[in-house]
């Protein structure tokens, strides 16, 4: 077995790559020299350098280049794109090079054993290592990848008259005043292009890629301005801009870096690809131009057959979006090309995607025609069968229409991967719709009892005696040959409507088979039967023209058959009455029974509500079916509560003119209720409602920002300046939306609102200081960022005595300076008097305080990994991989990963944002599992520790800082 390590050697002075064989007991070879310190030491005569230049190209060059060309195939042709959303810039993710990281490490094998046998002064050396290095960022050993390429840049550059490289940046050791940290290319015949500046290429990629923006745009910037940097290359450096710009989420600085790209790229797949993510973004910025111009480049260019599909289909629709009005005439195109053969197996694809057009114009009807049609003509695309099913759903859903929802939803649940996180909400509406409809079945079957029991008692029993004849004749239908003593049976199906079996209707002899022809005696009669009816016939084609003898057998079969069937209908009408009472019973006559059945509906409805609140969160549903009820049932015990419901759901939508309305009624109806003495010691006679509204708001404002919402942060800012522009909460809500502006949009924007959040709310101290310091902190970044990355705190001593929030005193500061460190010296800190070390041990601590910690199941949960140790580089390979991991298992979740510090010594890590208990302990006990042997293998399990939380209990986390007491609340509740 060959064993391969990298390793980067002071000053790069040699190649980082070192091999070693084991072989068995013999030792002798560890002390023989590697081939390659031989050759260098040998004169590099003009036969040596054709020689090792030939050998070193056509055999260790072309295997490792072979290779790794071979894997980059296989990973594209397995890589599978979705054209309805913005491509990556690559066919291939990172995570597609998983299944070939054996192949991978045989490329690196094959270009170090190349480095190591060959002559280190042929030039094909450094195309050895440029495919180590990418083979190594295939792996995602970005630590390996970077050395590789820094080895490249350094040994490769300008060199003075020792031999000694220039230092990267710098104008090296030639007269140039320009600053430049590329090679020159020459254009001559049989020139051999050094491998240098591809390697600042790669060096920028995998920068990227392992989260180190600052260096990569350093990198960039100074390319930019280089007048070396060769011309073939600068379509990559573009692209690596553009790449740089999606990961900091700079989506228009994206695009303008891959406009360049696109023109420059001189290979055509690549250009397509791009040209078709530039025809993505401009169709989704409406600019249907510029869209159309990038999506024919496409089409006229070599690409996927599949890209060329969606990019003519993406075509059509802005076509039919740019005349909304005229939809039929727009999807004619579209429909005639559904209907050929050669796009037969795209006939679902292109139905949804004309169901999605006629959405967006207005025409849910013809959505809903369109879906039928894909999911009728999707035999074997169960991805695409997924959507159309989940769409038709939600169509469904949005339109009240449950049960259709319903049934949709559980088409798409069959179909969802096993395994696969994504469309959650798909699981959640199908549970939840399931209970929905079973309500809906109550209150449909308790409305049609009272509906027949409305109507005059006449008109009442003829349409009983109707309904009790036609259900004994379709069993008699069902069943051909009804025995003598059917009526039991009979009545038993109109009684047992769900079909149940009932000893009357199992067969002779005890078998639990309904079907006749397994019961002997049943099979027998029925021969008999038909041998009287039909006669003796022939198995003939034309046994119905036959002789008078078969007809006059067939008149006396009739004439038997009218007997049976008068004999029948004498048996039938002397069960109806039996039947109409038993039907009776169920029908709401008598006051008592109506009342238990419109205490059926009124729960069924409360029901129904408590589902839309607490599963689905669809206040519309809600806040809809408190008005059926206040409606059906006025005058009810439960009027306050549903007043107050409503008023909670106006409040959470902003609606604050609706939400008076119902704080008005509770007040003058229900003056003694619970909800009336909340609003009149919360808010006192003098607040106005306007005011209370605004308090409400900004707690709901906050409680988002924390959850990251920061979108409805800004509507819930902007509906309490609608309600009172001079509302008391107007200065915190300023704050806090410049805050917001600062999360969602940048820097800049949010300095601005600081700025102005310091002018026109000067009066408050407490708010402008808060500004003051957030702003100051903004244009100081820079230097905190590098600070925080210098920064290296101590470890949690086990004696430390924790502190609370329990008053404004300062506590006595211990001198740490003389405890002993094992094999580390003291740290230099201001010398502390011996008193204040004293005072400090006298002082008792303040008993911890009790957090009123709560279990919400139904609120939104957040996911915690708190460091026990501050270190920026564990905790930035913590965000990194987990990022990875998110990306690769739960990329449809939208679950974000980012830190916080929730005190002097103690930075966590947040995963949001969890719908509920259930989800969040799902996500939680998986990668408690996987952390140790998948995400994070390098750093041990006792340097942190994982814990769900909701968000309101992470709100006292953050004010009280009582991390301890949730760990204990967490232990003693979540097991």
């Amino acid at each position: 077995m060959w064993s391969l390590c990298l390793s980067v050697k002071a000053g790069f002075a040699q190649s980082p790559f070192i091999i070693s064989a084991n072989k068995g007991q013999d030792s002798s070879w560890m002390n023989q020299e590697i081939p390659y310190l031989k050759l260098s030491q040998k004169k590099f005569t003009l036969k040596r350098r054709l020689i090792q230049n030939m050998v070193t190209r056509f055999n260790a060059y072309y295997n490792a280049h072979t290779k790794l060309e071979g894997v980059i195939g296989q990973v594209e042709a397995s890589h599978i794109d979705d054209y309805d959303t913005l491509l990556s810039l690559f066919p291939y993710s990172p995570q597609d090079f998983v299944p070939q990281a054996g192949n991978l490490d045989s490329v690196i094998f094959d270009a170090s054993y190349g480095i190591e046998i060959h002559d280190p002064r042929s030039k094909w050396i450094d195309n050895l290592f440029l495919i180590a290095g990418q083979a190594y960022f295939f792996k995602q050993d970005y630590r390996n990848a970077i050395a590789a390429f820094k080895f490249i840049i350094k040994n490769g550059g300008a060199r003075d008259e020792e031999g000694r490289p220039a230092i990267i940046g710098s104008v090296g050791y030639s007269p140039q005043k320009d600053v430049s940290i590329a090679t020159p290319e020459q254009k001559k015949l049989f020139y051999h292009t050094p491998s240098r500046n591809e390697a600042i290429i790669w060096l920028i990629r995998s920068y990227i890629d392992s989260g180190e923006y600052n260096l990569a745009g350093n990198l960039i910037n100074t390319l930019k301005n280089d007048p070396a940097f060769p011309d073939r290359l600068q379509s990559s450096l573009s692209a690596m801009e553009s790449s740089l710009y999606f990961r900091q989420q700079s989506l228009e600085k994206g695009m303008s870096a891959l406009e360049q790209a696109s023109t420059l790229e001189s290979n055509k797949r690549l250009k397509s690809r791009w040209n078709y993510i530039l025809g993505q973004y401009y169709q989704n910025k409406e600019n249907w131009e510029a869209a159309l111009n990038h999506y024919n480049q496409v089409i006229s260019l070599p690409a996927d057959p599949l890209m060329h599909f969606y990019a003519y289909l993406n075509q059509s629709e802005i076509h039919i979006l740019k005349n909304k009005e005229n939809f039929d005439a727009g999807s004619q195109p579209l429909l005639k090309m559904a209907k050929k053969e050669k796009y037969a197996r795209y006939r679902s694809i292109i139905y949804y995607r004309i169901a999605q057009m006629a959405l967006k114009s207005g025409f849910p009807d013809k959505a809903i025609t369109f879906l039928k049609d894909g999911l009728q003509n999707n035999p074997e695309n169960a991805p695409q069968k997924l959507q159309s099913a989940g769409l038709l759903a939600n169509i469904y859903y949005e339109h009240g229409l449950y049960r259709l929802a319903k049934s949709y939803y559980d088409t798409a649940a069959l179909l969802i991967p096993p395994g696969i996180a994504d469309n959650l909400h798909i699981h959640v509406r199908e549970e939840a719709l399931g209970k929905i409809v079973n309500q809906l079945d109550i209150i449909d079957r308790q409305d049609s009892l009272q509906r027949l029991a409305s109507m005059p008692h006449a008109d009442l029993m003829t349409f009983l005696k109707r309904v009790a004849r036609d259900s004994l004749r379709s069993i008699r239908k069902r069943n051909m040959f009804l025995p003598q003593n059917a009526s039991p049976g009979m009545n038993a199906g109109i009684n047992n409507p769900l079909g149940q079996e009932t000893a009357s209707s199992q067969p002779e002899g005890g078998s639990r088979q309904t079907w006749y022809f397994y019961n002997a005696a049943l099979k027998s009669k029925g021969f008999s039967i038909f041998r009287s009816r039909w006669g003796k016939r022939p198995l003939a084609d034309n046994w119905r023209s036959g002789g008078t003898d078969h007809q006059g057998a067939s008149l006396a079969a009739a004439s038997e058959s009218q007997l049976q069937d008068s004999s029948a209908e004498n048996t039938l009408g002397a069960n109806v009455s039996e039947d109409i009472g038993i039907l009776l019973k169920n029908i709401p006559l008598s006051p008592l029974q109506k009342q238990h059945s419109d205490d059926s509906i009124r729960n069924a409805l409360y029901a129904e509500a408590a589902i839309f609140n607490e599963q689905l969160d669809n206040d519309t549903a809600v806040a809809r079916l408190l008005s059926e009820i206040a409606t059906r049932y006025p005058g009810s015990v439960n009027d306050v509560e549903n007043y107050y419901r409503r008023y909670l759901i106006n409040i959470h939508s902003g609606n604050m003119s609706e939400a008076g309305k119902y704080r008005d009624l509770i007040l003058r109806k229900f003056p003694n209720s619970r909800y009336a003495a909340d609003f009149n010691n919360a808010h006192p006679s003098v607040i106005s409602s306007s005011q209370e509204a605004a308090t409400q708001l900004y707690d709901s404002a906050y409680l988002n920002y924390l959850g990251g919402d920061y979108a409805k942060v800004m509507a819930l800012k902007d509906s309490a300046t609608h309600v009172d522009p001079n509302n008391p909460q107007k200065s915190r809500f300023d704050l806090l939306g410049a805050m917001a502006l600062i999360k969602q949009q940048s820097d800049s924007a949010g300095k601005i609102a600081l700025e102005k959040v310091m002018t026109e709310d000067k009066n408050d101290t407490a708010i402008t200081a808060q500004a003051a310091a957030i702003l100051n902190a903004l244009n100081h970044k820079q230097e905190l960022i590098e600070h925080l990355a210098h920064l290296q705190l101590p470890e949690e001593s086990q004696n430390e005595i924790p502190s609370y929030a329990v008053n404004n005193e300062k506590p006595a500061i211990t001198d740490t300076a003389s405890a002993p460190v094992a094999a580390k010296p003291a740290p230099a800190v201001a010398a502390v008097p011996k008193t204040a070390k004293d005072t400090a041990r006298q002082i008792i601590p303040p008993p911890p305080p009790v957090t009123p910690y709560k279990i919400n199941a139904a609120s939104p949960q957040f996911v915690v990994l708190a460091f026990n140790r501050t270190e920026k580089k564990l905790i930035d390979e913590s965000v990194n991989n987990f990022s990875i991991y998110n990306q690769k298992m739960h990329a449809g979740d939208g679950i974000e990963v980012s830190t916080y510090l929730l005190a002097n010594n103690r930075v966590i890590l947040i995963f949001r944002l969890f719908p509920g208990e259930m989800a969040a302990l799902k996500y939680y006990k998986e990668i408690k599992e996987k952390a140790v042997t998948t995400i994070i293998p390098d750093i041990p399990a006792n340097d942190y520790r994982l814990f769900i939380i909701s968000r309101d209990n992470f709100i006292l986390l953050n004010n009280t800082k009582d991390y301890s007491g949730y760990l204990k609340f967490f232990s003693e509740n979540y097991r």
